[in-house]
């Protein structure tokens, strides 16, 4: 997969990871080749995807392009292509935790049973908030990924990605991850595992556990078993079936604390039709104030009913200038919509495909 992605994205791949870490995280050439030497002294990434990395050089090369980067005066290596791929896991190690944002929300059940299209199964709506350039926002993707081993998976990504912070994969598991607040990262031993790479990980196993079922212990149990930088909370969905099964999770992943999650019965105000995920930790941590948290919870105390479109409103009231991405996920019909940020509006302002 890596040699196809290089040979047919080529020099976009070159231009967007360049321009990813000397524009948008604004790295100078010194701090990046530090970040570049010190890589491997923390983290850790299957062997599997060093391999997919060196066919992305292997296809820009074949494909006639050069894959030399003007601000480092060298060619691309396989570490180039790893640290684009676990810039926002670097950032809590090295860079104060700059990193995205991110909001989502999901519904089921009874609150969705009179819209036509959700039919009383389960909606996760998602914005992807991320400090980006104009040209960016011409570059994004959406990529299937079908590894020789595993279940086939689709991620929203750019070119030289191949890992992932939001995806839906043929067991129709869907995964989209925020920041957390606790960004301290005082657990470096074990080397950690960037969490995009464990998150494409997941997607591939799905029933991780081994116990015939695919729920939010899948993706829960294997993370349990890695170290990450800083802190992460990802909501997870799978088809709704009953009230029975819990449907949505979100797990709260936080280097300095543990990890842990939460469902629907943690929030009384939320509990038992929704689930919300901004950037706070709530179960090892007081959650922190949020304005949007209240934009959401206003707007359910009036009408408890959730449809497509009333989904796309909130989606809209959570969005910000930095909105690259708004998706949306409804896994018990197989179908997801996204829509991409322009040079004059944030994505929540386009109708999704």
């Amino acid at each position: 997969m890596g040699f196809a992605q290089g040979y047919l994205l080529n020099k976009r791949i070159v231009d967007f990871l360049s321009e990813f870490c000397f524009e948008i995280i604004d790295l100078s050439s010194f701090e990046y080749e530090f970040l570049h030497l010190n890589y491997k002294n923390y983290f850790t990434v299957p062997h599997k995807y060093q391999r997919e990395a060196e066919g992305i050089i292997d296809g820009i090369i074949a494909a006639g392009e050069n894959v030399y980067i003007d601000e480092l005066h060298r060619d691309m290596d396989v570490i180039d292509i790893l640290l684009g791929n676990s810039t926002f896991d670097i950032s809590y190690v090295f860079l104060s935790g700059q990193t995205l944002g991110c909001s989502s929300l999901s519904a089921w059940g009874k609150v969705t049973l009179n819209d036509t299209l959700i039919k009383g199964n389960i909606i996760l709506g998602r914005n992807l908030d991320l400090t980006h350039q104009i040209s960016d926002v011409e570059r994004g993707l959406i990529m299937t990924f079908e590894p020789d081993s595993g279940k086939a998976w689709i991620g929203f990504g750019y070119p030289g990605v191949i890992s992932t912070i939001s995806g839906i994969n043929e067991d129709m598991l869907v995964m989209a991850l925020n920041a957390g607040y606790h960004t301290n990262t005082p657990n470096t031993a074990p080397r950690m595992t960037p969490l995009q790479f464990v998150l494409r990980e997941i997607l591939e196993i799905s029933d991780f556990n081994k116990d015939g079922k695919i729920n939010f212990r899948d993706p829960y149990e294997k993370i349990l078993q890695v170290n990450n930088a800083g802190a992460w909370l990802l909501h997870t969905i799978i088809p709704y079936v009953d009230s029975s099964t819990i449907s949505a999770a979100v797990l709260e992943c936080v280097n300095e604390s543990g990890d842990t999650f939460r469902t629907s019965e943690n929030d009384g105000n939320l509990y038992p039709w929704y689930l919300l995920a901004l950037n706070h930790e709530e179960v090892n941590y007081a959650p922190i104030s949020d304005s949007r948290y209240y934009t959401v919870l206003d707007s359910l105390q009036i009408e408890s009913d959730m449809t497509f479109n009333r989904m796309r409103n909130i989606m809209k009231a959570m969005a910000c200038e930095q909105t690259l991405q708004t998706m949306f996920f409804l896994p018990n019909d197989s179908l997801f919509a996204i829509s991409f940020a322009d040079s004059m509006h944030d994505a929540s302002y386009f109708t999704p495909v």
